[in-house]
């Protein structure tokens, strides 16, 4: 009941009545040793602390979740989604080193339980790291490990959103030349499926390309 009442009150925007009614439920569960509630409780804590902006406390409660899922075997979806969420929220208050560290984690569950998204996407999270770190050879590493894996699964939207981080690190490289491209494939792959909002991306990325390459002519 206190559960339900927590979800209730946070699709409401009320967080402080869903964290309680949340805390509440996890103290319930906790005295019935209820493992996989408590992860559950853990998760909704830590969205409830995310939709209050507190990231250090919503990191906490994802780590607490990660823990309290791991000791369940069967839950290796759970155990995955739960470390890839401590991994971005690290990400988000810039602790890139912890941040790779459990995106390796879920990258390792995903592929076990074959979880393409997850996969992808996680392997997605780990090369831009790596490229904001200025570590753009590693990034292209990950980033080919994402196209592989597109392309064997079939998935051309995958595939696609691949190229688009492969384009931003050939940018930060200034290889504009191999970013060019690759934009004009995914404008036209883009255009074909009516995708407008990666699209409009695929002309700023674009842009950028034009720039990057006049300031090249320019200081010849």
């Amino acid at each position: 009941m206190y559960d339900q009442l927590g979800h209730i009150y946070f699709s409401q925007g009320d967080t402080t009545a869903s964290l309680k009614h949340h805390e509440q439920a996890l103290k319930l569960r906790k005295q019935s040793n209820d493992l996989y509630g408590i992860g559950n409780s853990y998760e909704s804590i830590a969205q409830v602390y995310v939709a209050k902006e507190n990231y250090l406390q919503a990191v906490h409660y994802y780590k607490l979740c990660y823990t309290s899922f791991s000791k369940l075997e069967s839950e290796q979806a759970k155990i995955a989604s739960s470390a890839a969420n401590v991994g971005l929220l690290y990400s988000w208050i810039s602790n890139n080193r912890e941040a790779i560290i459990y995106f390796e984690k879920a990258a390792k569950l995903y592929e076990k339980i074959h979880d393409i998204d997850g996969l992808t996407w996680t392997y997605n999270q780990i090369g831009n790291l790596y490229s904001i770190a200025g570590n753009f050879e590693k990034s292209l590493v990950y980033n080919s490990k994402t196209l592989e894996i597109s392309k064997r699964e079939n998935l051309p939207f995958a595939e696609a959103d691949a190229y688009r981080h492969r384009i931003d690190t050939y940018i930060l490289m200034k290889r504009y030349q191999e970013a060019l491209q690759l934009i004009y494939r995914n404008i036209q792959f883009y255009k074909k499926n009516n995708n407008f909002t990666s699209l409009i991306v695929s002309y700023i990325q674009l842009g950028e390309i034009k720039y990057g390459e006049n300031l090249i002519h320019e200081s010849l």
